[in-house]
């Protein structure tokens, strides 16, 4: 085969790989993963008031609603339908990385191809975790002991400041979307009455702002266990919601954040009907 066949195969293979991530397969497998994505944080936020009343027995991040969802009646299989969404979601968002956000051009382009590839890594990680508490191979062994090993390696403490402050940027941004409506420009709204577009964007809002807050949160806890090199500081979504839990008014302070994440799990089953594929 010559340099030109390559070429030519090359090409044919990439056209393909296009029209499937155009397909209305991918279609349906991104709103499954967007659905999916609204069970897993409403399940956070109900944890999470459960925390503020003062049940503290179950970790309230994606492990937590994870283990909350399969010990619920005919759980197991539903825990099967979320973990399937995500990595739906996941490939979703690796077909977007590759060849999408087409509409963009130059460094714009760039940055959403770069920002879908960290979602596809992450969403892949979120469903394999929920694969690992369906079939029971979940350890207990959470963030801070992976923390603990970043710490431990030569240049370890500089490189989990720089991860804490990423995951803080990532917040501030989420809380900014929901401050300016960003989101507004992914959703196809034309076919809902004023109320019904009033209730979404309000949800998305919400949601959007009090995800980013509690992602900023999480950040600066990562920051902190770099500095003082306390690993058990930096558990992700579990120790950003109970540190709100022990601040002052901390019940409160909670409670709102649970709300919001509540909120942003129903914009997430609206925006699975409702996003511009």
């Amino acid at each position: 085969m010559t340099g030109l066949d390559v070429a030519k195969t090359g090409r044919a293979t990439a056209r393909a790989a296009r029209r499937a991530g155009d397909s209305k397969a991918m279609d349906r497998w991104a709103r499954a993963g967007i659905a999916a994505r609204g069970v897993v944080y409403g399940l956070i936020g109900v944890l999470a008031i459960q925390l503020a009343v003062g049940n503290q027995h179950r970790e309230t991040d994606q492990k937590g609603a994870f283990q909350a969802l399969a010990g619920q009646p005919g759980g197991k299989i539903m825990l099967w339908a979320v973990a399937l969404g995500l990595f739906g979601y996941a490939i979703w968002q690796g077909t977007e990385a590759v060849w999408g956000h087409r509409q963009k051009s130059g460094r714009k382009r760039l940055a959403k191809r770069v920002e879908s590839a960290a979602k596809a890594l992450i969403y892949l990680v979120i469903g394999a975790l929920a694969v690992k508490v369906v079939t029971g191979s979940s350890s207990r062994s959470g963030g801070d002991t992976v923390t603990a090993k970043a710490l431990g390696q030569t240049g370890g403490r500089f490189l989990v400041i720089v991860v804490g402050l990423v995951i803080v940027g990532v917040g501030a941004a989420l809380t900014w979307q929901g401050v300016r409506s960003d989101f507004v420009k992914q959703l196809n709204l034309a076919g809902l009455g004023h109320s019904a577009r009033t209730a979404v964007v309000v949800l998305g809002r919400i949601g959007y702002v009090a995800r980013g807050l509690v992602f900023a949160l999480a950040g600066a806890l990562v920051v902190t266990a770099a500095v003082t090199f306390e690993p058990a500081k930096a558990r992700g979504l579990d120790a950003a919601l109970r540190t709100l839990a022990g601040q002052p008014y901390g019940p409160w302070l909670l409670g709102a954040a649970a709300v919001g994440l509540l909120c942003f799990g129903v914009y997430c089953l609206a925006d699975a009907r409702l996003r511009r594929i």
